[in-house]
């Protein structure tokens, strides 16, 4: 199963809640990503660490993707496991 987020936020800090929200509505709909929602949202944190917090007239976006998948069904391990993390900074957009 796979998800693809993208957010918009003020601020580092609301850009990860915004990610955490979004997170938690991915594991009400694909339960089986409650067991990397954890990673990616600590690598999310991780970029997030990274990048500058917004200036006038700036905030921050987060494209977020994953996927787990596992060969058999009742299997603990899975068979592959991704995830893609982009936070950058940009010229707000005109709400409208």
């Amino acid at each position: 199963m796979s998800y693809s987020i993208s957010v918009r936020a003020v601020s580092v800090a609301a850009a990860a809640l915004a990610v955490s929200a979004q997170l938690d509505e991915i594991v009400a709909q694909q339960p089986i990503h409650e067991a990397d929602r954890a990673q990616a949202l600590a690598a999310t944190e991780a970029f997030l660490g990274l990048v500058r917090e917004p200036g006038e007239g700036e905030e921050i976006t987060v494209s977020l993707s994953g996927s787990v998948s596992k060969y058999r069904e009742g299997d603990d391990a899975f068979n592959s496991a991704s995830v893609s993390v982009l936070a950058y900074v940009v010229q707000k957009v005109a709400d409208g």
